[in-house]
């Protein structure tokens, strides 16, 4: 058959689907896929359409086709190879969707009926972050989707170490959708639960004007890995070092750190004192100091698995204390009255990124410090924070308390 003859064929199906769909008052049309060609002002003027499917087969869409109809959205097959440039001329607001690199698709984007995207995809890919299996091994390759609409370029910036020494991709630029292999070059090796024993590298796509990125990990730790890249910003960077650990709990030995949830038996044992120096024992101001460490203040924040500030800090700290400490406890801590502000609990708001600390009321040991964890925020009537080994659960917890309770000793900010 001619393509003339096609082409007469196609206007008398697409008169005869017009009538169908006016007649029915239909807003959604599905064209058959014995339609070879949707001819000149098949379906010009229809105010009944919205949407339109153009069934694979099809390979025309001639002049004024859809033109100031009431078409919305249009998806269109790979098999289309010409689109006349007034096909939907007068119409207004319409969007379409067609495969990835197809004619039509190039020429949705041009005419910008499609807005391209820019991305990555991977089966293991979870919120921006590509967490490679803990068995991964040196030489592994990690294919990684591209998705682009045009021409691209990739980098691969350092975190931890320099992507060099542990990753690399086999193509740093291309143009449409494509696959990248990584290669993984070396394995961090499991030892002091420190930032450096987590490989990290950010992947930055960039292409049309836009960037997509994905961070890349490999640790030989557990599910609670501190995936957060600093910002240089203390408070935001400890706070989402702090929120990536809620859930931990330790292990039943010193070779059983990773979180495991489950069993009763003691939760001493935990990556955060093993990264101190330290074996089994209290480790809630080891948390705190090991999320300082994490969010690159190492400096600012000393190690110490005693929950004193003093201790944690050194001097020089701004420090805000309460009127419920007697004159023991204050003693034990002079450097809350060199260093620190003395005011009644109903006046003081901790701020965000604060260290609150805590000396329970009715302990035998009240005369020290008992606790610390780190202020997410504070209401009227509630302090929202995270904490760890507070009371029976031995976990990394979010938690809120009344902000006048007496358990309150001091807050104070290390920033």
């Amino acid at each position: 058959m001619k393509r003339t003859e096609l082409r007469l064929t196609s206007l008398l199906l697409a008169g005869m689907l017009l009538f169908s769909a006016a007649a029915a008052e239909a807003a959604e049309l599905k064209l058959p896929s014995s339609l070879s060609v949707i001819g000149e002002e098949a379906f010009f003027g229809d105010s009944s359409l919205a949407s339109v499917t153009v069934a694979e087969g099809t390979e025309s869409i001639e002049a004024r086709a859809f033109a100031y109809s009431g078409l919305t959205f249009i998806s269109l097959p790979a098999s289309l190879s010409y689109i006349a440039e007034d096909a939907f001329e007068g119409v207004l607001g319409l969007s379409a969707s067609a495969p990835l690199n197809s004619f039509a698709y190039r020429w949705c984007v041009v005419h910008g009926l499609i807005k391209p995207s820019l991305g990555f995809s991977h089966a293991g890919l979870s919120g921006g972050v590509l967490d490679l299996p803990r068995d991964t091994r040196a030489s592994a390759v990690i294919p990684l989707e591209i998705t682009a609409p045009g021409s691209w370029t990739l980098s691969l910036s350092s975190i931890a170490p320099s992507p060099a020494s542990w990753i690399t991709a086999d193509r740093l630029s291309g143009t449409g959708n494509a696959r990248v292999s990584l290669t993984v070059r070396a394995v961090p090796v499991k030892t002091n639960y420190n930032i450096a024993e987590i490989f990290a590298c950010r992947l930055t796509l960039t292409g049309g004007g836009k960037t997509a990125s994905v961070l890349v990990t490999l640790s030989k730790e557990g599910p609670f890995i501190n995936r957060h890249v600093n910002t240089g910003d203390p408070v935001e960077d400890i706070i989402a070092v702090a929120q990536s650990q809620v859930g931990y709990r330790g292990g039943a030995n010193a070779g059983d750190l990773d979180g495991d949830p489950a069993g009763d038996y003691d939760r001493n044992y935990t990556k955060y004192t093993k990264f101190m120096g330290y074996g089994a024992t209290a480790w809630c101001a080891a948390f705190v100091s090991w999320c300082a460490w994490q969010a690159g203040q190492r400096g600012r924040v000393k190690g110490s698995v005693t929950a004193s500030p003093g201790a944690m800090v050194g001097t020089n700290v701004s420090v805000t204390y309460f009127n419920q400490l007697n004159a023991t406890q204050r003693k034990n801590h002079p450097y809350l009255e060199k260093y620190g502000t003395f005011l009644d609990r109903s006046l003081c708001r901790p701020k965000r990124g604060d260290f609150i600390y805590f000396r329970w009321a009715d302990a035998a040991y009240s005369t020290t410090f008992s606790h610390v964890g780190i202020v997410l925020s504070c209401s009227e009537d509630t302090i929202t924070f995270i904490d760890g080994n507070r009371g029976d659960t031995d976990r990394v917890q979010l938690q809120t308390i009344d902000r006048t309770s007496p358990d309150i000793a001091a807050y104070f900010t290390p920033w």
